[in-house]
């Protein structure tokens, strides 16, 4: 099951797309909590984030699915970052747009085509 988070402002500018990168990364972080119950329940979970917005994959038994993604739905609705977890966030993508020039060419490439 998948559902999209759509918005145009995902990627109107490079900005947008750098802020829902970030977005994408603290809401991960904050849903932890439902990892590993969701996996002992047969049930697994992932957030992408991309031009249209955020992409939000479940796998497993079908039957618990719609409980997960409502679940999910209603963490991202009330999702307020704390601000030591941005700095964290923030530090890490910066931390690695600047180690993209050390990465091989095939995969600078491969990164430019996904984008």
């Amino acid at each position: 099951m998948r559902a999209m988070i759509s918005t145009p402002a995902a990627s109107a500018t490079p900005d947008d797309n750098v802020l829902i990168q970030l977005y994408k990364s603290l809401l991960s972080r904050s849903l932890n909590e439902y990892g590993y119950p969701a996996k002992e329940a047969g049930l697994n979970y992932s957030i992408t984030a991309g031009r249209r917005g955020l992409l939000i994959s479940l796998a497993g038994y079908q039957d618990k699915q719609a409980v997960l993604l409502e679940d999910i739905l209603k963490a991202v609705e009330t999702f307020k970052p704390e601000k030591s977890a941005f700095q964290q966030e923030k530090a890490v993508l910066i931390r690695g747009l600047k180690n993209k020039k050390f990465h091989a060419p095939y995969r600078l490439g491969m990164d430019a085509l996904n984008q």
